[in-house]
């Protein structure tokens, strides 16, 4: 009892005295003895400040609380605090421990807390995979378990990457990275690595083999997707458009020299040469389009090729505009190249297309319309071609009202009374085209719309109308562009056709069937403008008595095709009787060879008991048509 009050009469009664006691226990380290017996002060300002030297010791002021927890004095209790508070998995042990001790209990317990944020504040300071493994193994379900978890996951593999050393195999490299991905370790390898390819692609280049160096590159940009492998790339693209070039594989030499523009390399003055060198091979080729898309680039990439350019440019293109103004058959071709040719023959061009149509004539616009949009238009030639189609809508437009108000001359082209002469063959077949012109070049707007184009002229509406109520709209006046123009062409033409017979009624039957289509025609138009000349070796027509037989020679296959010519030739059989006032029926056979393939037959009196208003409006006409003929026969 005197020893332990000498040892109490020796202890700090201030914290002046506990900080002074602390610095002599940096000389004598018994003296941390009596800064533990501290802790037992009824001062808290004394106790207090005993508490913050033992925790600024560290781990030399472990011994001495640890005796103090061993012998359960007075101290022991704060001394379990400080001792969770200096964060050492070792002691953790002993605190653990002291909660099997009633009167420890309540400070164990509080300085497992305290050990845990300073094992924490420990791992944040200085991380390491010990200092992570400890948290997991006494935290496991600590409020920081999920990053100490993370944490060490970066760590382990920090330390895996430290021990390959400098000299690590790509396979030990591999490894890593399939073990810890998303780490930075993970990262670092994958640098390395792609390093080490694009080295090897160096080496490939210089070796003359530029295949396997795009392979290592291709190596690289997979490992590393941060890389910028343009500059090596583009080196050992140009390096295999030279070998193609070399080779005369000109197609394989542009592209590969194109791509390695688009990386930031190739000769542009080289390139150029190539796209001069396969222009002539494509004016050779008759593949003019792509041969003036080809100069268009050689001129971009380098002036050193203008004059080359410009000659064999104007010597191609005159050829072309030649082609077209004389109407050859490659017409349409011409006109689709004309539009890579240049500002001066595109307005040429524009000029002999729109006076082709005028005439009747579509395959220039068609052809201007493909090249447009094909794999070498350009925004600019788009522009262009819809600026272009879009006048050849308008004057289509104006010349089809001037057509559809000249009765005079619809009724001469469909008239049987010079049915056969050559003038009215020839004013069918230009009344023929300049409608059929007119609908091409609807049908070309409307595809040019459907794929994004402006077109500025009114399109022809598509509704459909009955006849009766179109045929009451024109009386009054109503424009084509106000209602489906087709439905106008047909109400108009069939009209006079089926006005015809009754003006010419001495007219043979025969001699009307004899000037069909050797082709079935694809709708009522076609028949009612007879637009083909008698072709008497297809078409062959039998009398007997009040009954006319027709046979006709065709090679028609398909049910559509097939259909379309059954209803046509059977509203053509109304002409027959109306021609003819001694005809009681008309039988039509569609043979091919010697096989059958189709045959109708009208009578007079079935005739006059069908609703022909509801036949004529129908279209387009199809297989729904046939319930109509009253007897038909398709094998």
């Amino acid at each position: 009892m005197l020893t332990f009050l000498l040892v109490l009469a020796c202890l700090p009664h201030t914290p002046e005295q506990v900080v002074a006691l602390a610095d002599q226990a940096e000389e004598d380290p018994r003296d941390l003895e009596k800064l533990v017996k501290t802790l037992a002060s009824d001062r808290d300002d004394v106790w207090q400040a005993a508490y913050r030297e033992l925790v600024a010791f560290d781990r030399d002021a472990v011994p001495a609380l640890r005796a103090e927890i061993m012998g359960n004095d007075d101290a022991a209790g704060r001394a379990l605090l400080v001792l969770g508070d200096l964060g050492y998995a070792e002691n953790f042990d002993l605190i653990r421990a002291g909660s099997d001790v009633p009167g420890l209990r309540p400070y164990a317990d509080r300085a497992f807390e305290i050990a845990e944020l300073a094992l924490w504040d420990r791992i944040d300071a200085d991380p390491s995979v010990t200092l992570c493994d400890d948290y997991l193994d006494w935290f496991p379900r600590g409020p920081m378990a999920a990053d100490v978890e993370s944490l060490r996951y970066q760590l382990a593999a920090d330390e895996a990457l430290r021990s390959l050393g400098r000299s690590a195999s790509d396979s030990d490299l591999l490894a890593l990275v399939r073990r810890f991905p998303g780490t930075a370790a993970e990262r670092r390898c994958r640098e390395i690595l792609a390093s080490r390819s694009l080295d090897a692609a160096e080496d490939a280049i210089v070796d003359g083999m530029p295949e396997r160096a795009l392979d290592h590159i291709a190596r690289a940009a997979e490992l590393d997707d941060q890389l910028d492998t343009r500059p090596i790339e583009a080196r050992a693209r140009e390096a295999l458009g030279r070998r193609a070039a070399s080779r005369a594989q000109l197609d394989q030499a542009i592209e590969e020299l194109e791509h390695a523009r688009r990386l930031g390399g190739a000769d542009p003055m080289l390139l150029a040469g190539l796209y001069l060198k396969r222009a002539r091979t494509r004016f050779e080729r008759l593949q003019a389009a792509g041969a003036l898309q080809d100069l268009a680039r050689a001129e971009e990439l380098s002036d050193a090729v203008s004059s080359a350019v410009v000659e064999l440019r104007q010597r191609e293109a005159d050829a072309l505009l030649t082609e077209l103004k004389e109407r050859g058959r490659g017409r349409g071709s011409a006109a689709h190249a004309l539009a890579y040719a240049g500002e001066g023959y595109r307005r040429t061009a524009e000029a002999e297309v729109l006076s082709g149509l005028s005439e009747g004539d579509i395959a220039p616009l068609e052809g201007l319309m493909l090249g447009v949009r094909g794999e070498w238009g350009t925004l600019e030639g788009r522009l262009w071609g819809m600026s272009v189609l879009d006048q050849a809508l308008q004057n289509q437009d104006a010349a089809i009202r001037t057509l559809m108000d000249d009765d005079g001359r619809l009724a001469r082209a469909l008239s049987p009374d010079d049915v056969w002469a050559r003038d009215a063959r020839v004013e069918r077949r230009e009344l023929l085209a300049r409608t059929s012109a007119y609908e091409r070049t609807v049908t070309l707007a409307r595809e040019e719309v459907r794929a994004g184009g402006r077109i500025l002229s009114p399109l022809p509406s598509t509704e459909s109308l009955s006849d009766a109520t179109l045929a009451e709209l024109i009386a009054d006046g109503a424009s084509p562009l106000e209602r489906t123009r087709a439905m106008f062409q047909r109400v108009q033409l069939m009209r006079l056709a089926l006005q015809a017979p009754e003006r010419v009624a001495s007219t043979p039957a025969e001699q009307i069937a004899a000037g069909l289509l050797v082709d079935p025609p694809a709708g009522l138009l076609g028949l009612a403008v007879l637009v083909a000349t008698p072709h008497p070796n297809s078409i062959s027509s039998a009398r007997e008595d009040a009954r006319l037989a027709l046979r006709i020679q065709s090679g028609v296959a398909d049910e559509a095709t097939l259909s379309q010519a059954l209803t046509v030739l059977f509203g053509g059989t109304r002409l027959f009787l109306d021609a003819d006032p001694g005809l009681d029926a008309v039988d039509v056979y569609i043979v091919d060879g010697g096989s059958e393939l189709a045959y109708l037959s009208l009578s007079r009196v079935s005739a006059g008991r069908l609703n022909w208003n509801l036949i004529e409006s129908e279209a387009p006409w199809s297989t729904d048509h046939l319930p109509f003929v009253l007897d038909q026969r398709i094998p």
